[in-house]
């Protein structure tokens, strides 16, 4: 058995976190192991219980270079030495900074699989001039430090490797997992008071990608046609504090549920009977492939990637429309509500590939170089 490394995990239960878990619970862990390296301030890492059931380990060692003189860091040439069962790092990024430095130190280690997974299309941030001239300069690196460049889509990979040659790993999901189950419905419907009411649901965190702010106009202008409307919203973020207060000036207090981050997502897929996701950008957006597996009819933004669409349920917006235009189409397919069999969207998701078995053999192979 080999022990490869994940790097990218944090404690929000968000896409990058459920596509390592989802290969992680399907792939032959008698093969291989899965270990975790995060920062060594990250007091709860998600999905950390299962983790460790699973066999992985977590290590709270990495410190970033600012912090090259705390009492008790250790580098990451001693961490591979002390380390030497674990084979192969695995980076899930979303840019190259700042983490593609535990891939350069594997590399000089001697490590012999050493992959860079773009996740994104864009920056979660804005850079700083440093730190981008540093990343330029990684980029020309990327073939000679790494031996695998993966992507979630084509896109991602474009906007992260630039020309260089990569392969699609697709964000493959347990599609069973999201079969309706109308007990889990009357659940979490009983749960939050919402038995009655039509459910639009969104599952991500509260930034800027996620266009946090837009999705709470849109659902004003949604309640203003039908007051029967609520918002379950899934996740957490820096923007919080500003979606509550922008919740609060269009009084929605009673009509916006915020659950929070959660690891148990699925069960909320089942109470909802839409989804709308307007990011900025995105990678390919697990959630989205969720709330198809769910049977939800969804709304998404045209940075969305096209190849996102397995069933046929997703309706796309561009960034010229307004959120009551959003709002509209939304509510005149409330009376027009596309249904498919389950079983239909299951043999969708076999179809297009984006059965989570399909990606979990695709990485045992790399993971094993056996290709």
């Amino acid at each position: 058995m080999i022990r490869i490394l994940q790097i990218g995990m944090s404690s929000n239960p968000g896409g990058v976190e459920n596509f390592i878990m989802n290969i992680y619970r399907n792939i032959d862990r008698s093969k291989v192991q899965f270990d975790f390296l995060v920062d060594h301030n990250l007091k709860n890492v998600a999905y950390e219980d299962e983790i460790i059931a699973l066999g992985g380990h977590i290590y709270r060692e990495y410190y970033r270079r600012k912090e090259l003189f705390i009492e008790g860091r250790k580098s990451l040439k001693s961490f591979f030495k002390e380390h030497q069962d674990i084979v192969g790092v695995h980076f899930h990024a979303n840019t190259i900074n700042p983490m593609f430095k535990v891939v350069e130190v594997a590399y000089k280690q001697g490590l012999p699989i050493r992959i860079i997974h773009s996740h994104n299309t864009n920056y979660m941030t804005k850079m700083s001039i440093k730190d981008k001239a540093y990343e330029i300069l990684e980029k020309r690196r990327l073939d000679k430090i790494s031996t695998h460049l993966l992507a979630c889509s084509y896109e991602a990979g474009r906007w992260m490797f630039n020309n260089k040659d990569f392969e699609v790993i697709k964000n493959g999901i347990n599609v069973k997992e999201f079969k309706p189950n109308v007990e889990i419905r009357k659940k979490i419907r009983k749960q939050f008071n919402i038995n009655n009411n039509i459910v639009i649901g969104h599952v991500g965190r509260m930034n800027y990608q996620k266009n946090s702010l837009f999705l709470i106009d849109i659902f004003n202008e949604l309640h203003k046609i039908n007051s029967n409307i609520v918002l379950l919203y899934i996740g957490d973020g820096d923007l919080k504090e500003k979606v509550i207060n922008k919740i609060k000036e269009n009084h929605l207090e009673g009509s916006v549920i915020l659950i929070g981050a959660k690891d148990n997502i699925k069960e909320f897929y089942q109470a909802m009977d839409y989804f709308i996701l307007p990011s900025k950008f995105e990678g390919l957006p697990v959630s989205l492939l969720e709330a198809q597996a769910s049977g939800l009819n969804c709304y998404v933004s045209n940075a969305v990637s096209r190849e996102a669409n397995i069933t046929g349920l997703v309706d796309f917006f561009n960034s010229k429309n307004t959120a009551k235009e959003w709002a509209l189409k939304i509510n005149y397919d409330i009376n027009n509500k596309k249904i498919i069999n389950e079983n239909i969207i299951k043999q969708k998701f076999e179809d297009s590939g984006y059965n989570i078995i399909s990606s979990a053999k695709k990485l045992e192979k790399i993971y094993l170089m056996e290709e």
